[in-house]
């Protein structure tokens, strides 16, 4: 299997045996500090800064 897919034979095997504990080879969130900003915080920054930049652009 790792031949036909060129990924290593740990990967596989790891995931074969995550199927057979878990029934699924979804990735679970890890531990870790959050982000400040949810993504449609992230969206609305963005869309904030380039309006801002456009408008500096038309009053030149």
């Amino acid at each position: 299997m790792s031949l036909l897919l060129n990924i290593p034979r740990s990967t596989v095997s790891g995931i074969i045996t995550k199927w057979k504990q878990l029934g699924t080879t979804v990735t679970w969130p890890r531990s870790g500090r959050p982000s400040k900003m949810t993504e449609r915080g992230q969206h609305m920054l963005k869309r904030t800064v380039h309006r801002k930049i456009t408008n500096c652009l038309k009053n030149q």
